[in-house]
């Protein structure tokens, strides 16, 4: 999480690098931030999946 906050205010200070070196390492940087966000997020969704259905049966057992 420190690490994705901190490419957020590299990119809000440096819009325009001169460098298209340093414009590519950035790139490379967020998607891999952003694939990570994408794995965590992933899982959250199917534990609440997985307790909607929990809910679901024991109501229709009672």
């Amino acid at each position: 999480m420190e690490n994705h906050h901190r490419v957020v205010i590299v990119d809000s200070k440096s819009p325009s690098p001169t460098t298209s070196s340093s414009s590519s390492s950035t790139a490379v940087v967020t998607t891999a931030t952003s694939k990570l966000e994408i794995d965590t997020t992933r899982p959250l969704e199917k534990k609440r999946k997985h307790r909607r259905m929990l809910s679901l049966r024991n109501h229709y057992n009672i």
